[in-house]
């Protein structure tokens, strides 16, 4: 289970490994996080999505919300 703290540990160059090593039950953790106001904790959060998205495809259900966020 993903967790504030340990997200915003990631450095860029094991964002990768770590979107890899994700739970499937962690992926609604982090799109609820997309919506967090603490812009460090919202750009982990897409950064590992969006790199689980190439290797998975537990992400894409979650495409209507993605769909309906703020422009």
């Amino acid at each position: 289970m993903v967790d504030l703290e340990s997200i915003v540990s990631i450095g860029k160059s094991d964002i990768q490994k770590a979107s890899k090593e994700l739970n499937k039950n962690d992926i609604p953790q982090l799109v609820d996080w997309l919506s967090l106001k603490d812009d460090n904790i919202r750009y982990q959060a897409f950064l590992l999505l969006q790199s689980r998205s190439i290797f998975f495809n537990d992400v894409y259900p979650f495409w209507d919300t993605f769909m309906k966020a703020p422009k």
